[in-house]
C-alpha cells in the first residue's frame, strides 16, 4: 500500500483519415500497439505521426506516456513540454511532467507542476459539469486534456508525504475524500501521517476507516499503532 503509484494519462481516441500516409494513420497503429504494451514499437509509429505534424497534440501526449512505461522519464517529460510550447496550460500535460518529475525524485519540480495543473482551465472542479463538444471526424479535442482536479490534489498529497510536508499532505487527501475519490486509499494515508505526527487519536481513526473501505493493509498498521501505544511510557 506504501507503493506510491502515480498513473499517467494516455489517449485512446480512434481518428479516421482517408490518407494511409497522413500523421493519423500513424498515430492509429501506434495506439493498436500501445494497447497490445508494444510501447517501443508504438514509439517508432509516432515518431513518424509527429514528424508529419509537430504540434499534433494526441502524438505527443502518447509518445510520454509510452517512454515513462519504459521508465524513460525524462524523455517523456520533453515530449510534455513540447506541448506546453503551444499549448501552455494542457492540464494533462502537466500532471504528467509533475507525476514523471516525482519518479525521478525531483518532488519540489513534481509540487510545481501539480500547482500549474490545478490553475489551469482544463482542472476541472469537483461537483462541476463539463459537456464536451465534438465535431464529426475532429482529431484533437481541448477537452481531451481535462483533467478533474481531485486527481490533481491526490498525486501532490504523496508529493506533500514524500516531502515531509505533513500538513499540505493533509489537506489534499482530506480534498480527494471530500470529492469521493480513493477514499481508503487517502484514509490509509492520512493514518500513516497522523502516525509520523505521534497523533495516534487520529491515526487510529483513519486506520480504521480505511479498513472499514477494504484497504487491508490498515489492519496490520492497526497492530503497529497498538504496539507502538503499549511501548510507550505512561503520563
Amino acid at each position: 500500500m506504501n507503493k506510491l503509484i502515480s498513473p499517467v494519462i494516455l489517449l485512446l481516441i480512434p481518428l479516421v483519415s482517408c490518407d494511409f500516409i497522413s500523421h493519423t494513420h500513424y498515430f492509429n497503429e501506434a495506439t493498436v500497439l500501445e494497447e497490445n504494451g508494444d510501447f517501443k514499437e508504438a514509439i517508432l509509429f509516432l515518431d513518424k505521426a509527429i514528424k508529419r505534424k509537430p504540434d499534433f497534440r494526441p502524438a505527443l501526449l502518447n509518445r510520454g506516456v509510452d517512454k515513462s512505461m519504459l521508465e524513460d522519464y525524462t524523455g517523456a517529460i520533453e515530449d510534455y513540454k513540447k506541448i506546453l510550447v503551444f499549448d501552455s496550460d494542457n492540464s494533462i500535460a502537466l500532471l504528467n511532467i509533475g507525476n514523471s518529475y516525482k519518479r525521478l525524485g525531483n518532488i519540489k519540480k513534481a509540487i510545481e507542476y501539480y500547482d500549474k495543473a490545478l490553475i489551469t482551465e482544463g482542472a476541472i472542479k469537483s461537483g462541476s459539469s463539463v459537456i464536451e463538444l465534438r465535431f464529426h471526424n475532429e482529431e484533437d479535442n481541448d477537452a481531451d486534456y481535462y483533467v478533474n482536479d481531485y486527481k490533481v490534489y491526490y498525486e501532490r498529497a504523496h508529493a506533500y508525504l514524500l516531502d515531509n510536508q505533513y500538513d499540505m499532505a493533509i489537506l489534499d487527501f482530506t480534498k480527494c475524500i471530500e470529492s469521493n475519490y480513493l477514499i481508503g486509499e487517502s484514509q490509509f494515508f492520512l493514518g500513516n501521517i497522523f502516525f509520523k505526527k505521534k497523533d495516534t487519536i487520529n491515526a487510529y481513526m483513519h486506520f480504521k476507516k480505511s479498513g472499514e473501505l477494504g484497504v487491508k493493509d490498515a489492519t496490520d498498521k492497526l497492530i503497529e499503532l497498538n504496539d507502538y501505544k503499549i511501548k510507550q511510557p505512561n503520563d
